[in-house]
């Protein structure tokens, strides 16, 4: 049932002259009406669910990414849609901006310089701080979760594996960051 469905049951009075609950109209003038959140967006109930995505370096003789990995990333992009295609859970998107959303999983290596700071120029680097490959003919496994409707019909993954073989100063950071300790 969409949020306009819902008007007259949540409008409540106790004489014909004065409303004393009016929540469809409190919602409609919200910014979650704005944004087509719906009611049962936040009201229903959810359960929670989780998959695994497998990628298999299959065809390289060396790790991916490889070479200088802080300047080359490999991320998975993990779109989950309802049966009429509305997405519902989304990790690994690239943004208007260039950069690669913050949650998505990421293949590469992170260096810091004498200042503890990201550096993408291997010759300032003193420190990795982090390094994720996938090496040959190995597979990674990597697991999500997120929440469905209860009511929820059959759901779809769309799996994809994107690549930036050139990220920097030069062409702005995209993606590349401090990881989370």
């Amino acid at each position: 049932m969409l949020s306009r469905q819902v008007r007259t049951a949540r409008r409540n009075s106790v004489s014909y002259r004065l409303v004393i609950e009016n929540t469809c109209e409190e919602w409609r003038k919200s910014p979650y009406a704005k944004a087509s959140i719906q009611c049962q967006d936040c009201h229903m109930r959810t359960v929670a669910q989780a998959t695994e995505v497998a990628v298999t370096n299959v065809g390289a003789g060396h790790a991916i990414p490889t070479s200088i990995t802080e300047l080359r990333q490999v991320w998975i992009d993990l779109a989950v849609r309802n049966a009429g295609g509305k997405e519902i859970f989304r990790s690994g998107a690239v943004e208007d901006s260039g950069e690669v959303d913050r949650n998505a999983v990421t293949y590469h290596a992170v260096l810091l310089d004498e200042e503890e700071e990201v550096t993408l120029k291997p010759w300032r680097a003193v420190e990795m701080l982090a390094e994720k490959l996938i090496p040959p003919k190995e597979t990674v496994l990597e697991r999500y979760s997120f929440r469905l409707p209860v009511t929820s019909p059959a759901v779809a993954a769309v799996v994809e594996v994107g690549q930036d073989r050139v990220t920097g100063p030069a062409v702005g950071r995209r993606g590349v960051r401090r990881p989370r300790r």
